[in-house]
This record gives structure tokens, C-alpha cells and sequence, in this order.
């Protein structure tokens, strides 16, 4: 599956494309705290998770998500410094790209050229984010629903469930009421 994740460097932005789904990364430095970072947002069209600390990975994780188009976007800094990253998963390129730039913009991020560990990072680390964008495929084919509504209804519950803890019947519901997809109970 990796071999079929394309990677082009534009400035201090990478791209992978995969079929359909694009991945955006960036990396540099943001001296904001994380928590500062989700007032940047506009709660319209947004929906921003509270800062979660990953002691195991030396980190600080802010995930939002953008409604229309989806777009998963999460920034990470490392405890003790201000390194930081910005990554986003969308099938709209254009926006998702311009979605980065403007947050990097707001929050005063200052991008780098990516390194090999940072590229490495996100090309094994994010994996499953492949593997969800075949199962969004596969069910939109057979719900005869829009790639894009099936793609961000499964991020969007995967939002939920891993940044807001929400149990997977609230879920569920969330994700039907705003992408009007009607994935069947467990």
C-alpha cells in the first residue's frame, strides 16, 4: 500500500496522494501553546478537540475537523521545545492545502524544509489512514453514496470517538445527522 503513496515537496510542504485521498504535512516551529491554536478556528465550519497530551510520544496533539469539504487536521508539539507539525487528510487538495497555509499563517508556524525522519514518520505512521480511505471506497459503492460524504463520516466518528471520547452510538449519530449517511447500528 505504500508503494502507491505518491510524495512530491512543494516549499516546505509534502504531498502524498493516494487514488484519491491527499495528505499534506508540514513541519517547523510554533511557539503558541496548542491550546491557543483552537480559537484560530471558525466554530462554523470547524469542529476542534481539547489539546490531548501523548506523554508516550513527548507530545502535545490538537485534532480538528473541517465539515465541508472534510478535512482531518491534526498539529502536534513536542514537550519542552517548539517543534511542531501540521498534517491533514482530505480528498479536496485545493482546500485542504489552503486550509494548512491558512492555520500555519494564524498561528504564526514557521515551516522548515522536511526532513527524512519527518517524511519516514508520516508514510509509516499513518497507514491506517490508507487502509480507511479503501474501506470509505468500498462502502460508498455499496451505499451508492458520495466518496466525499462516506470519507468524511468515517473520519468524522473517528474524530469523536479518539478526541472527544465519545461511546460509538453517539458517533454514529453525529456522523448520519451531518453527513446524512445512514450507516446501520452495530
Amino acid at each position: 500500500m505504500i508503494s502507491e503513496l505518491a510524495r512530491s515537496i512543494d516549499g516546505n510542504m509534502v504531498r502524498w496522494d493516494y487514488e484519491q485521498l491527499c495528505i499534506f504535512g508540514v513541519v517547523g516551529i510554533l511557539e503558541r501553546p496548542l491550546s491557543d491554536i483552537g480559537i484560530l478556528y471558525d466554530t462554523n465550519a470547524w469542529e476542534v478537540a481539547p489539546v490531548r497530551p501523548e506523554p508516550n510520544f513527548n507530545r502535545d496533539f490538537l485534532a480538528s475537523f473541517h465539515f465541508r469539504p472534510p478535512v482531518d487536521l491534526t498539529v502536534d508539539k513536542s514537550y519542552g521545545s517548539n517543534n511542531a507539525s501540521i498534517v491533514s487528510f482530505s480528498l479536496d487538495r485545493k482546500r485542504s492545502r489552503a486550509l494548512v497555509s491558512e492555520l500555519m499563517e494564524k498561528s504564526g508556524f514557521q515551516a522548515r524544509s522536511p526532513d527524512p525522519a519527518f517524511i519516514r514518520d508520516i508514510e509509516t505512521g499513518h497507514l491506517p489512514e490508507l487502509s480507511s480511505y479503501d474501506c470509505a471506497v468500498d462502502i460508498a459503492q455499496h451505499l451508492k453514496k458520495p466518496l466525499e460524504k462516506v470519507f468524511g463520516a468515517i473520519h468524522y466518528m473517528n474524530f469523536l470517538g479518539r478526541y472527544r471520547g465519545l461511546p460509538n452510538e453517539e458517533q454514529l449519530k453525529r456522523a448520519n445527522e451531518r453527513f446524512g449517511i445512514r450507516f446501520p447500528a452495530a
